[in-house]
């Protein structure tokens, strides 16, 4: 049951009021020219405990109401396809007979009826025809119909909070990406004397290639009942959950990924990504990053990547950052409305967190990332996904399993400038 305007707006206020009760401890520690006492510091960490609380909270509030609509949009566009008489045409004006046989409705419904009976004998002879994968080495498995291929790239996209700010490229299984790099610019012109040699510059453009790496092929367990029930949409189910274990894998390697037939993480450092060049650490302190820290971090990136710049963080650095304030003793971090979509900002920026982002406070580590991620390019693969139905191996326990296969992601930074890594010191 989705959650009321009201509800949300009772959760936002009194976040806003956690806020200001937590200032203002700050505040009269401040106007007496005193250090906070050990009650007013053990106030202090409860409020942004509960704050930190009550944020989650309520973007779960909006998640699960955002969900369930996008749940209940997608069972009207179902009740209706599988309503509507059969035409002849796409809402583009294509004729259906044009389309790949995995864009057409009744191959959609012929594979959730696999997924739901494992009953290939309702399917007409051409569908099944086209559906079987053609390599004796796979039999059994079935190509999943376009629309829940989209619906499953849907729902990881809405897992992973770095796929919103990176570039995606949806390629083939075993397709090779180029992403061009620009290697060598041209350089500054500098003034000529009354005798002058022209000077020499060259531009070059690299190419970093991007291959879908092959994730392990992963059998989901549903309960028999459930699947085969004709009540409840196994398509929705399926591809949510699904796309939500892709989301949260690709979330991880997109940052942590060594390179080595996986992504090439942003906190993995490597001349081939984001080398330790653009790793700063001046200003910040062994345990936590500081004001100066991120007005040095801001200072090394060019000018030209801040306009789109996003900070990355782990929620544990958030609670660090509420405590910076500038040199006029104004926090740094700025409170949002979430219900309005206003995001909360450092420095006037906007972030994003990550529970995959590194939150180890000790020296010498990576604790975030500040940069205009659209130079972080990813391909992903799940054009030809195969979902195999597994029956008689779990069937001592009511259980179906569906195998899934041929699904492959590669990523990389393409342009190094276009990052800061914030370091401790």
């Amino acid at each position: 049951m989705a959650y009321k305007p009201e509800d949300l707006k009772a959760k936002q206020d009194q976040l806003r009021q956690l806020w200001e009760q937590a200032k203002e401890i700050d505040k009269k520690a401040r106007e007496e020219k005193r250090s906070l006492t050990q009650e007013e510091e053990a106030a202090w960490n409860k409020a942004n405990t509960d704050i930190s609380a009550l944020e989650a909270e309520l973007r779960r509030m909006h998640s699960e109401n955002e969900r369930e609509q996008k749940v209940a949009e997608l069972d009207a566009r179902f009740s209706k396809a599988d309503a509507a008489p059969p035409d002849t045409t796409t809402l583009s004006g294509q004729r259906r007979e044009d389309l790949p046989m995995q864009a057409r409705e009744e191959y959609r419904s012929a594979f959730n009826e696999y997924l739901r009976t494992g009953d290939k004998e309702k399917f007409e002879h051409e569908i099944r025809t086209t559906m079987q994968v053609d390599s004796p080495l796979y039999g059994g498995y079935l190509v999943a119909s376009e629309r829940f291929i989209q619906e499953t790239i849907k729902a990881a996209d809405e897992e992973n909070v770095v796929a919103g700010l990176i570039r995606t490229i949806q390629c083939g299984y075993e397709e090779t990406l180029g992403a061009p790099s620009l290697d060598t610019d041209i350089s500054n012109f500098s003034f000529a004397g009354e005798t002058t040699e022209a000077e020499e510059d060259q531009i070059k453009v690299g190419k970093r290639e991007l291959k879908p790496r092959p994730l392990k092929p992963k059998v989901v367990k549903l309960s028999k009942f459930l699947l085969e029930s004709p009540r409840y949409n196994t398509e929705a189910l399926v591809t949510e959950r699904l796309g939500m274990a892709l989301g949260r894998t690709f979330e991880y390697y997109y940052q942590l990924g060594s390179g080595a037939n996986q992504p090439l993480g942003l906190f993995t450092a490597n001349n081939n990504g984001i080398g330790k060049s653009r790793d700063v650490s001046i200003g910040n302190t062994a345990s936590s990053p500081t004001f100066d820290g991120l007005i040095n971090a801001e200072g090394a990136l060019k000018y030209a990547y801040r306009t789109n710049a996003k900070y990355l963080f782990h929620m544990d650095a958030e609670t660090k950052l509420r405590l910076l304030k500038d040199g006029e003793s104004r926090y740094i971090w700025q409170m949002g409305n979430v219900q309005a979509g206003v995001p909360n900002t450092i420095l006037g920026r906007p972030y994003v967190l990550s529970q995959y982002c590194p939150h180890t406070f000790t020296t010498g580590q990576y604790v975030g990332i500040l940069g205009d991620f659209r130079y972080y390019w990813a391909a992903v693969t799940l054009e030809s996904l195969r979902i195999q139905r597994l029956v008689e191996l779990y069937a001592l326990n009511d259980l179906i399993g569906l195998k899934t296969d041929r699904i492959g992601v590669d990523g990389m930074p393409v342009n190094a400038e276009a990052f800061v890594r914030i370091k401790l010191g």
